[in-house]
C-alpha cells in the first residue's frame, strides 16, 4: 500500500509537503496564502474551497530520476518526446492515475519509472502544455 502524501498550491506558491493528521491538513512552519499564521496544527482546511487552495495528491510513483509525481505535474514521457503529458485521477482506470494530453489518455501506472520525467506542474509551468 502506498503512503499518502499531499502538496498544495495556493495561487503563489507550491508548498510541500503537507502533513495529514486527525486534525486536518497543515503546512509545517509556513504561512497560508491569506497570510495567517500556522502556528502547530492550525489546520489548511480552513483554506481549502475558500481561498483557491488546491490539494494535489502523490500518485505514488517517481519518475526516471526519483522525483516524485503529484496530480497536476506535467510529465514528458519519453518514445513521445513532443508530447506533454498531465497527471490526472480518474475514477474508472484500474489504480486511478492516467496520463493525459489533449484527448489521449495514457494509464500511468503502466509505465516504467524510466519512461517519465516530471518538467514541471500545470500551475507554475502552464505553457509547457501547450505543444
Amino acid at each position: 500500500m502506498r503512503e499518502i502524501k499531499f502538496r498544495a498550491w495556493d495561487g503563489e506558491k507550491m508548498h510541500s509537503p503537507i502533513e495529514w493528521s486527525n486534525n486536518g491538513v497543515s503546512y509545517p512552519n509556513e504561512y497560508i496564502h491569506d497570510n495567517c499564521p500556522n502556528e502547530g496544527n492550525l489546520a489548511l482546511l480552513y483554506n481549502i474551497g475558500r481561498g483557491g487552495v488546491e490539494m494535489l495528491q502523490w500518485t505514488g510513483l517517481i519518475d526516471k530520476y526519483g522525483v516524485e509525481i503529484y496530480e497536476g505535474d506535467i510529465i514528458k514521457l519519453y518514445g513521445l518526446p513532443n508530447a506533454r503529458f498531465q497527471a490526472v485521477f480518474k475514477n474508472q482506470y484500474m489504480g486511478g492515475w492516467i496520463l493525459m494530453h489533449k484527448k489521449h489518455e495514457v494509464s500511468l501506472g503502466a509505465r516504467d519509472k524510466n519512461e517519465l520525467e516530471v518538467i514541471g506542474n500545470i500551475y507554475e509551468n502552464p505553457e509547457l502544455l501547450h505543444n
